[in-house]
């Protein structure tokens, strides 16, 4: 019964997608080609995909012209190159348990629709492959998954309907993963399986760059990335999650920079057990209860980022010692900043703005306060003659609590030099 299903579920995703995807009239350097271009033309040459592969010699460029193959493949020669006529080429699993699976280096996979898998529908255990324009939908596990593979570029993907996560790096290093789309169901059941559960998973996976994807509607996170070090995550869009928008669990030394993260419906970006990154330039914008939430974390970089419109705290620092916090806008937040046994932190030149509470700390000492704007500062004002002067050293107050022989009181940390003008952090709010 599920394989007649799929059957027709197949030959329904071929009809609607015909002449919706041009043919692809130029090989992967960018050449205008002809069939004769290629070492074997499928089905001219072989019925199959897979007697395609069988038969070929390493290095060989396989063209499969548009129509729907019911069969899992297995590439298993080096620098074997499969380019479909466009994604109306549609290889469907057939419920078999991944569709793709790729064991030898130097492969590219281009222009095809992968379909039908009981788990995931593209596994990549290798190195130095391409996976290009491909559609990845209807699999029961992973969209995408690199298991101990290094130096794989995915690029131009779309990734949707998929029971797992859309792409999942599990001790691969050195990848590149730009410019995809997964966009789960706007209008799911959590409860319901069949949608995106994560957008881009990392674990244990170092040195990675993840730049301009477009991940939409997950059930759990957009990007969760776990211990792991070294990775760039850039220009990414990151919306409505059910949960955070963006994770970092024991990572280091990483670089997250230019990212909007908004509408969540949790945190827009959850840092833990993290120490030496940097996050710069970030929208974070309309997440359900925080912007940015950090634990137990140190030495990190907070520059140059925009965090508006949460219900509770822009960002909210707990355990977390020795950070900058240096050049951000936080505006319109219940809470600008939230420090909770957090000590020695830096903040210095950010813009606060509209926050109902610019910032509170609890049982926190020797954070340094310096150079912030702040809305609600009026200095010591006075006329002179016809002039209004502010005494600029005049300090702002930011009041908190501290445990003091087991009780409560209140204290304050000062801002000895708050500026009367905001920094020009960003004209406007992206997204």
């Amino acid at each position: 019964m599920f394989g007649k299903s799929l059957l027709i579920f197949c030959l329904v995703f071929f009809i609607l997608n015909i002449g919706m995807f041009p043919v692809n009239s130029s090989n992967y350097n960018g050449n205008y080609f002809s069939l004769s271009f290629f070492d074997v033309v499928v089905p001219d040459d072989y019925e199959s995909i897979q007697d395609a592969i069988d038969n070929a010699s390493e290095n060989d460029c396989i063209y499969v012209k548009s129509g729907v193959y019911f069969e899992s493949i297995i590439v298993d020669k080096k620098g074997i190159s499969l380019i479909g006529e466009n994604r109306s080429t549609i290889i469907c699993g057939m419920a078999s348990i991944n569709s793709v699976i790729i064991f030898s280096d130097y492969v590219k996979i281009s222009n095809f629709s992968i379909v039908g898998s009981i788990s995931s529908g593209i596994v990549i255990n290798s190195s130095f492959v391409e996976i290009d324009n491909v559609l990845v939908g209807s699999c029961g596990g992973n969209g995408i998954e690199l298991l101990g593979s290094d130096n794989v570029i995915i690029e131009n993907c779309d990734i949707t309907n998929i029971n797992d996560s859309a792409i999942f790096l599990r001790e691969s290093k050195n990848n590149i993963i730009r410019k995809n789309s997964i966009i789960g169901n706007k209008n799911y059941n959590h409860n319901d399986s069949a949608n995106i559960l994560n957008g881009i998973i990392l674990s244990k996976s170092d040195n990675n760059i993840i730049e301009k994807n477009n991940i939409q509607y997950p059930k759990e996170y957009g990007i969760d990335i776990v211990y792991s070090n070294q990775n760039i995550i850039s220009d990414n869009r990151i919306e409505n999650s059910y949960f955070n928008g963006m994770i970092l669990y024991s990572c280091n030394n990483s670089l997250v920079i230019n990212n909007f993260i908004g509408r969540n419906y949790e945190d827009g970006l959850w840092i833990y057990y993290s120490n030496n990154n940097k996050f710069v330039n970030n929208t974070i914008d309309n997440n359900y209860w925080n912007g940015i939430d950090i634990v137990e974390s140190f030495n990190n970089l907070l520059k140059g980022n925009i965090i508006s419109n949460h219900s509770d705290f822009a960002c909210g620092f707990y355990y977390m010692d020795e950070n900058n916090i240096t050049g951000n806008l936080f505006i319109d937040n219940q809470y600008g900043l939230y420090f909770y046994e957090s000590n020695d932190n830096n903040i210095s030149k950010n813009n606060f703005i509209e926050n109902d509470i610019h910032s509170y700390f609890y049982d926190s000492i020797g954070n340094h306060w310096s150079q912030n704007y702040w809305d609600d500062w009026i200095g010591l004002r006075f006329r002179f003659g016809i002039k209004k002067l502010i005494l600029r050293l005049f300090p702002k107050f930011i009041s908190g609590k501290m445990i003091i022989r087991q009780r409560e009181r209140t204290r304050f940390n000062f801002d000895l030099s708050p500026v009367d003008i905001p920094y020009n952090i960003n004209d406007k709010i992206k997204g």
